[in-house]
């Protein structure tokens, strides 16, 4: 009875520990143009990694379809922070797809992008930021010109742009066709809750008197 009582008690525990958990870590939002949710990655990190984290949330890595919905992002999250966005070209160099929506055909390259840059291929005063691997993901809020007035997408490597480097990379921004939610208990586990904690009380009740015998 006292194995019961304290499994019984164990199971409680964890059960109510792990309700509310997973949907307070995100912050969704929802556009009514698309009908779609949004919200950003916990974890800074490679372009890889986001794009695990969106699918563990039964998502991926946001499909933008046009510069309004690009707009609605900025206006969401942020407009001047990079973040991944799920396109990728790492399957076949130049063929850009995307990895949640491929039906769409915007883009919104800044001037002179995607370059892939390279170690031999990047431009007077550009040599420090040359690497081997390649540029082959998309981040948005990418701002270039004199005063930064083009605004737009970037390709990058998989560690993210170089000032991000220090951190291990940058956020992604997740889309789902809906919020994702915390599985509820069943109604009749629910009603076993009184039970169970009676019989880990009484369970406890009981080892205490044995033990003063």
């Amino acid at each position: 009875m006292r194995i019961f009582g304290i499994l019984a008690l164990s199971l409680l525990v964890v059960l109510t520990c792990s309700l509310g958990d997973d949907a307070a870590a995100y912050q969704w939002s929802f556009n009514s143009a698309t009908g779609h949710w949004y919200t950003l990655t916990q974890e800074v990190g490679q372009w890889t990694e986001a794009a695990s984290e969106a699918q563990q949330l039964g998502g991926y890595l946001v499909t933008i379809n046009n510069a309004a919905e690009e707009d609605w992002l900025r206006n969401t999250f942020s407009d001047t922070y990079n973040y991944w966005i799920g396109f990728t070209d790492a399957a076949s160099e130049g063929n850009w797809v995307w990895i949640g929506d491929q039906s769409s055909t915007y883009t919104n390259w800044v001037p002179d992008e995607p370059n892939n840059m390279t170690v031999g291929t990047a431009a007077p005063g550009w040599e420090q930021y040359q690497n081997s691997d390649g540029e082959h993901y998309a981040v948005m809020n990418w701002t270039v010109g004199e005063n930064d007035e083009f605004s737009g997408w970037n390709d990058v490597p998989n560690i993210g742009p170089w000032f991000a480097q220090s951190d291990g990379g940058v956020l992604g921004i997740v889309e789902a066709q809906m919020q994702p939610q915390v599985v509820p208990l069943p109604p009749s586990f629910l009603l076993l809750t009184p039970i169970l904690v009676r019989l880990a009380l009484v369970s406890r009740f009981r080892t205490r008197s044995t033990s003063r015998l």
